[in-house]
Formats: structure tokens, C-alpha cells, sequence
């Protein structure tokens, strides 16, 4: 109905825009032409009167319509005028009057008569430049160049500056024959707009500030009022020391929510800066109940008129994630050094490690009486344990990836309680259940044994005042339904490794953490956080899956599932009996840089039908192939030696001689895969400790090639 009533009006407004025209047309023609004939004496006076009754009956007929149309108009809150196709205003409503009014307007017809556009040029001089861009809108609209205009524009007055918006359309029939302008008070929509505006950008700021807050770490501020040590905390202060908001400690308690150790230094730098005005920056251990946090305190004193300290003030900073971080990276230096190191010592153990089990190897082959064979036999397994250990601390370490064999489980987890029993205090009892006839599981038994001491060493740690490690083994079928559960479950026939502690227990919240890097609940320098992580790589990369269950006070129980090794792949792990390969009278050159592993090496490959020359580095092995490279058949070379190394020398063997036979030898595996390049000529690769049986049929082997 609304509408209706507004569009009505404007048709009203069009026809009185019409009638008013039509009738100042006409009586303009009459006057221009007629009527002077009039006045010369040659028209006729009737002529004029009938003009004259046309323009009563217009402004009459006007009267007559104006009174509807007066009074919408006059019922419009814009200031509203009507103005013909030349910009001339016609007509005007009473807010535009009324406006005009308390504007000390001097113009007693309100503008009617005067040149909208005059009026707006005039303005425009004024430095009003809202009011050029109006003019030339109002042309445009007139002209039909556009459909309509609208502009908002600044009132300023006195006391206060308001808005305005200016909307034009054009008055039409066949052709355009004025407009209606119209100017609304915008002024509280603007403010709405603009307080709309600045608080989305306060709502803004205040996210990125939180963002940044979250980023930076708890802030917030303190004060102590002196002399009598007042204690004020913002609500960071206290979120940060775990007490309610609006708590206000003494300065006593607030000092026992920190580290004991601490407690000396705070109260140090808190007394140099209340007496001394000395500012301080340090870094505190907050405890919160069995949570520690690590906050950054900076302090200055506030001093009044005289110059007398009154106040410390300062602000409270939680570095906890920075700290954590820090310790990461220096725990991930720290295990890169130990990489390095490990690598080192992983040589020289392998290097006394071969002669022991070459030595062996050729006891059992030469003697035959049974007390000295069993000795042997300690020996050998002896060192075998030894290349284990080290082989284990290179995994550990440096990540080096082992050969993958068939393991029995149950022989490895009676290995692992043997160890614990022994290294276990006496008040943890240690059993183990197996369960019926359990198929092997392919993988590196050094990695599994690294896993399940892990599990074990938690385990204990668990129960300091004692307790019972039960390690159950079975095998279970995981079905199509339990996989789907599970994104890392492939269904099949597993071996289930159960590792149960009666031990404290976890919280949900530690339990949601413990398999992150470097997360631990042991006290600092007691653990690295990284048992179970690696744990959890290890046998991820045998393709099982871990989990873990823990009630606080009762125990925690870690599931090891392991993919069961199909029997048909089965290699049994039984002595073989055979003839090891001899020599034709071949000769060899060794080089290595240990007088035992030489005099080992040359031992065996000459009982064994070979010839050997040797030497102690690779400039020697130089020298010895250029005299014998006409006879020599194979080079066995370690590859870390002083002066000059293996890979130098195999390098200068392959100018010397490109069709030269080369096998290398190192106590780093990582060597085997340096040597792997198509460059290379290397024909085989010999991990340290090897045994005389390995040797003697890789060499047979690369003699064959």
C-alpha cells in the first residue's frame, strides 16, 4: 500500500509539473505575439482576456491539485524540490522550508524562482566541491545523459558537521520536463555505519592482538607497592602461577611458587631493585602442582616527586613454548653428536670385534676337542653380542637401518627379561607369558630389541617403590572390521607383544602426549623424551602399530602388534653345514690399518688356499698394486685409514686399472652405501665385524664375477 501511495504521488507531482508548464507556454506565446498586436492597436483585447482566464483556470486547477499533493509532499521527511528541465525550482516541501529556516535563510520564497544549478555553481566557488559534483548531476539527469544521481556530502555548521545524501530523478512523458531533488539527513546512519565500521576494526585488532598474545606466550602485569610490599597481579600474572583471578599473594607465597633453587636469586634481585632502583630481567620455574612453567620477569622501580623508590612494576612473560623448543634443539644437537661420536666408536669396536670372530671361526675349523670348541663358542657369542650392542647404537643414534631377518619373538623377549632381571632392581618381579606356537616376524631383531627395553625401562621407572612387568606374547587375526577402525591396520594374522606395568599410571592428559618427541614427565637430565617416539618409529617401520592404555594408581599397558611372517617365507635359523670355498693360489691385497684385522685377514685367506700382500693405509696400498697390479686379483680395503683412505685409494686402483676387482670394508654401514654409485667399480661391500665364512665367500664370489 506504501508503495502504491508513492507512486501515485508521483504521478501527481508530474502532472502538476505538466499543467504549470503548458500554461506559462501559452502565455508567453500570447504575450510575445498577440499581445503586442494588442498594444499596437492592430490586435483584438479578447485575445488577452482569454489568455488571461487560461492562466486563472491554471493556477485554480493548480490550487485544486496542490492540496492533495501539497500534503504528501509537506508529509515527506526529506527536503524535496522540484525543479523544471532548466533547473529552475517550481515547488518545495516543507522540510526543505523548514530546513532553510534554521539556516537563517533571508529567502522568503524558500529558493521557488531560483536556479537550483546558479545556486550550486555559487556554492562550488565557495570551495563547496560537493556542490559542483550536484550541479553536474542534476545537468546529466536533465539531459538524459544518466538514469539518476546520488552523493553524500558534509554539512558542516558551527557546532557540529552533518551528512546529507542528494538523490536526483528525472520528471518524464514523452520527453523530460524536470526532476525531483531530494536531500536526506544521513547523519545517524553514518555515525552507525562509522561505529559499525570501528568496531569490526577494534574486533579485528583485538584477535590479532589475541593471536600475537597466543603466539608471544602469556603476558600480563605486576606491581609491589613499598614499603609494605603490597602484591597487585593482572589475571595473565595469575593464570600464569595457576591461581584464581584477583588473587593477591605476600610476597612469601609468592615466592614459594617458585623453583627452591631460585629463591636466593629472586630475593636478590628484588631487594638491588627496591633499594637500588636496579632493573632486573631473568628467567623463573614456576611450580604449579606437578606442572612446571617457565616465565621471563621484568622488573624497574617507580619512583615519586623526591625521587623515592614507592613502587616495582613490571611485566610477567610464560616462555614455556620457547623453552621447550630451545630444549629440543639442543637435545637434537645433542643426539646429531652422538651420531658422530657413535659412528666413531662403532669403527674402532668393529674393528676388534672382527679378529675375535675370525679367530673363532678358525678355532672350530682347526680344533677339534670339545672343552676348548665350548670356550671358543663363548668367545663368538661374546663378540656377536658386542656387534649387536654397537649395531644398536648406531640405530639408535643415527637411524641406520639393519637387515631384516626372521625373528622369534619369544627368544628376543626372554633376551630382554634376562637383561632386566639383571640390571632391574630386586623389588620389580619380571614375568613373561607365551601363549601356544608363535610365527616369526621379519624384521631387525636389534631394532625389536632396542623397542621392548624401552617399554621395560618405562616400566620401571613407573614403580619406584617396586612392583610386577608382565610381558605377554600371542598371536591374534585382525579382520577387515577391526582395520577399518584404523587407517594403520592392514588385516591379518599379527603377533601381539603386551608389555603391563603396576606402576603409577598416566593422567588422559599425559597420555594424549607421551609418543610426541621429546615430551617426558621425568624430572630434568633423566630422560630425553625420545624412548618411546623411536619406539613408535621402529616398529611403525616393520609395519605394525603401537597403543597404549594407563589408569592412575593401578598400571599403564603398552600393545606392540608385529605382522606375522608368512611360513612359507620362513628361513630357518639353523647351522649350516658346507664346505667353505678355497683359493686357487690367487693373490690378494689387504689393506686396513689395524694390525689385527691385517694379520687376521692374511691368516685366514692363507689357510684357505689365497696369497696375500698387505698394507697399513691407502698410500701403501698404492704403492704395493703399482708393483704387483700384473698379478694382483682382488684388493680388500677398509675404508677409514690414516694418510689416505679407502675411498681415495679405490679411486686411484680404478685409474691404475679400471678392470680391478675391489671389495671395501667398514665398521660404519653407512660406508655400503657410499660406495653403491655407478661410478664405482667396488664389487662387494664387507659391514665390520664379518666373520671368516663371510669373507672368504664374498671373496670367492667377486673372484667368479
Amino acid at each position: 500500500m506504501a508503495h502504491q501511495e508513492t507512486i501515485d504521488s508521483t504521478e501527481r507531482i508530474e502532472a502538476l509539473i505538466r499543467t504549470i508548464r503548458d500554461a506559462e507556454q501559452e502565455l508567453q506565446s500570447l504575450t510575445g505575439g498577440q499581445l503586442d498586436a494588442v498594444v499596437s492597436g492592430t490586435g483584438e483585447a479578447y485575445l488577452l482576456h482569454e489568455a488571461q482566464d487560461r492562466l486563472v483556470q491554471s493556477r485554480e486547477a493548480e490550487r485544486a491539485i496542490s492540496l492533495t499533493q501539497r500534503a504528501i509532499l509537506d508529509a515527506l521527511p526529506a527536503h524535496l524540490a522540484l525543479v523544471d528541465a532548466e533547473g529552475v525550482v517550481r515547488v518545495v516541501n516543507a522540510a526543505w522550508k523548514a530546513f532553510g529556516e534554521a539556516n537563517q535563510s533571508q529567502d522568503p520564497g524558500h529558493g521557488v524562482g531560483t536556479s537550483y544549478l546558479a545556486v550550486s555553481r555559487d556554492a562550488a566557488g565557495l570551495g563547496a566541491e560537493s556542490a559542483a559534483e550536484v550541479a553536474s548531476g542534476l545537468e546529466a539527469v536533465l539531459r538524459g545523459e544518466i538514469a539518476s544521481f546520488a552523493l553524500e556530502y558534509p554539512c558542516d555548521s558551527p557546532t557540529e558537521r552533518r551528512w546529507f545524501r542528494v538523490m536526483i530523478t528525472p520528471v518524464r512523458d514523452e520527453r523530460i520536463r524536470g526532476a525531483v531533488v531530494m536531500h536526506l539527513d544521513v547523519t545517524e546512519k553514518r555515525a552507525s555505519e562509522t561505529a559499525l565500521q570501528a568496531s569490526e576494526q577494534a574486533l579485528r585488532e583485538s584477535r590479532t592482538l589475541q593471536l600475537l598474545a597466543e603466539r608471544m606466550g602469556r603476558i600480563g602485569g605486576w606491581r609491589i607497592e613499598l614499603p609494605r610490599y603490597t602484591v597487585t597481579w593482572s589475571d595473565q600474572v595469575c593464570a600464569i602461577h595457576g591461581v584464581p583471578a584477583g588473587t593477591t599473594p605476600t610476597t612469601s607465597q609468592a615466592l614459594q611458587m617458585y623453583d627452591p633453587a631460585q629463591h636466593d636469586m629472586i630475593r636478590e634481585v628484588f631487594t638491588e631493585c627496591a633499594e637500588y632502583g636496579v632493573p632486573f630481567d631473568i628467567e623463573v620455574q614456576v611450580i604449579d602442582g606437578n606442572e612446571h612453567r617457565w616465565a621471563r620477569a621484568i622488573g624497574q622501580a617507580q619512583r615519586n616527586d623526591m625521587g623515592e623508590i614507592v613502587a616495582l612494576e613490571g611485566a610477567l612473560q610464560d616462555i614455556s613454548e620457547q623453552k621447550r623448543l630451545e630444549q629440543q634443539f639442543l637435545r637434537a644437537q645433542r643426539m646429531e653428536s652422538v651420531g658422530t661420536l657413535a659412528g666413531g666408536i662403532a669403527h674402532d669396536l668393529n674393528n676388534v670385534l672382527t679378529p675375535i670372530l675370525m679367530s673363532t671361526e678358525m678355532l672350530r675349523m682347526t680344533d677339534t676337542d670339545d672343552e676348548r670348541l665350548e670356550l671358543v663358542d663363548g668367545i663368538e657369542q661374546a663378540a656377536k653380542r658386542g656387534a649387536d650392542m654397537v649395531r644398536q647404537v648406531l640405530t639408535f643414534a643415527r637411524g641406520t637401518e639393519g637387515k631384516r631377518v626372521h625373528v622369534q619373538l619369544p627368544a628376543l623377549i626372554h633376551e630382554v627379561q634376562k637383561i632386566a632381571r639383571e640390571t632391574f632392581p630386586r623389588n620389580i618381579v619380571i614375568r613373561t607369558e607365551i601363549s601356544g606356537n608363535i610365527p616369526p616376524v621379519l624384521g631387525d631383531s636389534t631394532q625389536l630389541h632396542q623397542v621392548f627395553v624401552n617399554l621395560c625401562v618405562n616400566a620401571r621407572d613407573a614403580m619406584p617403590l617396586g612392583g610386577t612387568i608382565t610381558i605377554r606374547v600371542s598371536e591374534v587375526l585382525l579382520d577387515a572390521q577391526y582395520a577399518g577402525m584404523s587407517t594403520e591396520v592392514i588385516p591379518g594374522s599379527y603377533v601381539l607383544a603386551e608389555i603391563a606395568d603396576t606402576g603409577l599410571g598416566m593422567s588422559p592428559r599425559v597420555l594424549e602426549r607421551i609418543f610426541e618427541p621429546f615430551f617426558t614427565t621425568k624430572e630434568q637430565g633423566k630422560g630425553t623424551g625420545l624412548g618411546l617416539s623411536t619406539s613408535v618409529a621402529i616398529v611403525k617401520s616393520h609395519g605394525g602399530f603401537m597403543r597404549a592404555s594407563s589408569e592412575q594408581d593401578v598400571g599403564s599397558w603398552f600393545r606392540v602388534y608385529l605382522p606375522a611372517a608368512a611360513v612359507t617365507d620362513m628361513q630357518l635359523d639353523e647351522r649350516r653345514v658346507s664346505t667353505v670355498p678355497r683359493g686357487n693360489g690367487e693373490l690378494i691385497l689387504v689393506v686396513d690399518d689395524e694390525a689385527a684385522v691385517r694379520g687376521i685377514t692374511q691368516h685366514t685367506l692363507e689357510t684357505f688356499g689365497y696369497q696375500v700382500l698387505t698394507a697399513s693405509d691407502g698410500a701403501e696400498g698404492v704403492a704395493v698394486f703399482a708393483a704387483h697390479r700384473d698379478n694382483i686379483k682382488l684388493v680388500l680395503t677398509d675404508m677409514m685409514m690414516p694418510v689416505m683412505d679407502g675411498g681415495a685409494l679405490i679411486e686411484v686402483i680404478q685409474r691404475m686399472d679400471a678392470s680391478a676387482r675391489i671389495i671395501a670394508a667398514s665398521g660404519i654401514p653407512d660406508h655400503g652405501n657410499a660406495i653403491r654409485v655407478p661410478q664405482s667399480r667396488v664389487r662387494e661391500f664387507l659391514p665390520k665385524p664379518y666373520t671368516a665364512e663371510t669373507l672368504l665367500s664374498t671373496v670367492r664370489l667377486v673372484l667368479d664375477s
